[in-house]
Order: C-alpha cells, then sequence, then structure tokens
C-alpha cells in the first residue's frame, strides 16, 4: 500500500504508522487469501 517512491523523506513517520497497519492488515491479508482459496476448491 505505502510504496514509498517520491516520498522518501517521510520514510521515518512511515516505518512507525507501518507497524500499525501492516501487523493487522497482515493479519486480515491473511484470512482473506484463505478466505479465496476455499471458495475456489
Amino acid at each position: 500500500m505505502a510504496a514509498g517512491g517520491h516520498s522518501r523523506g517521510r520514510a521515518g513517520l512511515l516505518k512507525e504508522v507501518d507497524m500499525k497497519i501492516w501487523i493487522p492488515g497482515g493479519i486480515v491479508g491473511l484470512i482473506i487469501i484463505v478466505a479465496i482459496i476455499v471458495m475456489l476448491t
């Protein structure tokens, strides 16, 4: 989501925010991926 190419100056700020977004986001992403796999099979 936050693939900063031109906004590299805010990398320090984004890193702290990323930890708060990515940890729950990663869990949600895994659930979504598993749900898709279950629906397809």
